[in-house]
Formats: C-alpha cells, structure tokens, sequence
C-alpha cells in the first residue's frame, strides 16, 4: 500500500514554479448578479502528474467524483493535472457560479500539507518551502472563504488529500497531518482521515476514501452526513482503522446528495444501493421526541479513547472510529471536557439546539515528553 508520506519531495518541487514573489491569493469574487446560479455547483480538482512522487489515482477519482456529482444534479466544472494558475482561476470561477446556489462543492485529490496551522493545496507546479508556501499552494480555507462569499446555501469541501507534511526536520511553522478546518454556518468539510494520520492512495482505480464515498453518494434520501458516517466505516474496516475520515460541520437543516424518492415511489433496490455497511458508526437518529426541552450531541475524537464529560459528568468513551453520542441533553450551553491518557485535556463551550444534535470534533494534541525535569 502507497501512503501520502511518501508522495513528496519537497526539495524536487522546489524548483517548479519561477513567478517567485507574487500574490497568489484567492480574491473574493464579486458575482455577476446577471448570471446567478440557483442550482447546484461543483469544482472536482485531481492532481496526480507530480514530476516526483506521482500519485496513480487522482485523475480517476476526480473523473469518477464529477459523473457522480453530476448525477446528483450538480453543474460540474472537473480539472485534471493543474497548474496553481489553472487552479486559482477555476475557484474565482466558482465564486461566481455559486452565488446564491441551493449548494456549493469543491473537491480535490492530490497532495496537501499543512503549514502554521493552514491547510495547503499542492498543484502540479507548487513549491513545498516554508518561504514562499503561502504563494505557491492553494490555501484550502481561502476556497472554502470563497464560496461562503457567493451566498449559497450550503458549502461542501471534500479534501481527499496527503496528511503528511513534507519539511524537514526543524522547518518552524510545520506540523504532521492536515488542520481542522473551521467550517463556517452552513459548511460541511470532510477528510479522507483524521488529523495526524495519512491517506492511503488505494489499490484499484481510486483512493480509498473516494472509493467508498463514490458507493453512498447516490444513495437516494441519505444526507451528507449519513454518507460521510457510512464511508468512514467502510474506510475503517478496509484499513484496519489506520485510516478513520473526520468531519467538521456547521450544517443547518440536511442535505442530500440524491433525494429520496416521491411519496409512493419504491426506493432504489438493493442491488444498486448498497446496504449499510456493518460497523460502529451508524447514521444519526433523530433525538427522542419526548425530550421537548431538549437536544443530542455527538462528539468524535482523533485518539482511540477519550472520555467524555458534559458539565463535569462523566458520559462516556468516544472512540476514533465510533463517536460518542448523548441524548436528552438540556437545550442549552454546556461544558464539554475531552480527556485521554498521554494527551492534553481539551474543552469547550457547545450549544446544544433544541431537538437537533450538535456535531463536535475535537482534535488532541500529545503531551510533551518530561526528560530529567525539562520538556522535550
């Protein structure tokens, strides 16, 4: 099996791009109010032709994304092999064809790293530096910032990316593994694993993450988030658990790729829609209706066990590959405190709603190894 860690050389690509010192930035597209999009958009990006490390299976998954999409009622832009200049130019593109769309999507497939807490976007001609990063890379929170500019409704990024970084050891600002994202109202942004861990590229056609997305996302009636919850538990089971997709979401109301069938009308068979797979991630249930005043939360976590404390009780084990969910939580702000052993404790403020779940990802950084009195 070929991991993401081994893909780039960052001293190869150093020599690729020679626009040094250029804004590369993503401006915030002003859209034509003339052309407004009232559907469904998506940019599908796949990078695979890198001149060292070359990657076997981004072109299929970005070919094989696209006609998925597309069934599902997506105007669908796909570009294979890009330039940083064909990459830019494309999410201004899609800034303007988003503006005021029910829904937004942007994928891609390739390489990625991150870089002082920034997820970075590698083109075919990208530069892998700490010096000139920020310039040569896409940085994937300005596509998302995009998007969310042109006012569509709800705002997909699938990152089906490398979460290994490439610098050597003691480049200051680098860190293992891809960023959590902050997903804005009405964002949803999923990784092909979770933060710290690497993607593999997979065996036949397509990566594994994208293989096992590509087999629920024309499932009629399931919403984003049931898709992603059955996809990580095929990507799970396939990989052992060395691979576990993470999420971050701000979602109001669902989603979903295919809509359920008409009133009436029987749902596809099962020979065309897989059942759900076997596994310790199921969908979310809706919250008991008796429970007027109150809400559900899930917490999922990126070590093997933490516990769960919601206002100073303990609730119970949240597991990398199972999340941990709690209903009949009072509507209200809580406490929620995250702790496992050789990791540092996190908390946070959540809002639960009111007959809804709050979706809550926290990601543990490990302790600092303690060596004759000083930390290491």
């Amino acid at each position: 099996m070929r991991l993401c860690s081994c893909r780039i050389l960052a001293a190869a690509m150093a020599c690729c791009l020679a626009a040094g010192g250029q804004d590369r930035s993503v401006s915030v597209n002003t859209p034509d109010l003339g052309a407004t999009a009232k559907g469904r958009v998506a940019l599908v990006v796949g990078n695979g032709a890198y001149k060292d490390n070359p990657l076997k299976n981004p072109v299929n998954d970005a070919t094989d994304m696209a006609a998925a999409l597309t069934a599902c009622g997506f105007d669908v832009v796909v570009k294979t092999d890009c330039s940083l200049d064909t990459m830019l130019q494309e999410i201004a593109r899609l800034g303007g064809r988003a503006h005021n769309a029910e829904a937004a999507l942007f994928y891609f497939a390739g390489h990625g790293v991150q870089f002082d807490g920034a997820n970075y976007l590698v083109p075919l001609d990208g530069v892998v530096e700490a010096t000139v990063m920020r310039t040569r890379c896409v940085n994937a929170d300005e596509v998302l910032s995009q998007m969310q500019g042109a006012g569509s409704r709800v705002n997909i990024v699938l990152l089906d990316a490398c979460r290994n970084l490439p610098f050597t050891a003691g480049t200051r600002g680098g860190a293992g593994g891809l960023a959590s994202m902050l997903a804005g109202k009405g964002a949803f942004i999923a990784y092909a694993t979770s933060p710290g861990k690497t993607a593999a590229d997979g065996q036949g056609r397509n990566g594994v993450f994208t293989g096992k997305l590509l087999r629920h996302i024309k499932e009629p009636g399931l919403s984003v988030r049931e898709v992603i919850e059955r996809t990580r538990a095929e990507v799970a089971s396939a990989t052992s658990e060395a691979q576990v997709p993470w999420e971050s979401s701000s979602l109001i109301g669902t989603f979903c790729f295919m809509p359920p069938p008409p009133a009436g009308q029987a749902a596809t068979p099962a020979a065309e829609s897989p059942a759900p797979a076997p596994g310790p991630v199921a969908s979310l249930p809706p919250p008991p209706a008796a429970a007027a005043v109150s809400g559900a939360l899930q917490v999922s976590v990126n070590v093997a066990r933490a516990t769960v404390k919601v206002d100073g009780k303990d609730r119970g084990t949240a597991k990398e590959s199972e999340p941990l969910r709690l209903t009949e939580l009072p509507a209200r702000e809580v406490k929620v405190e995250v702790l496992s052993d050789g990791y540092e404790p996190q908390s946070k403020t959540v809002k639960i709603p009111l007959n809804d779940w709050a979706n809550e990802p926290f990601v543990l950084q490990a302790k600092a190894r303690v060596v004759q009195g000083e930390a290491k």
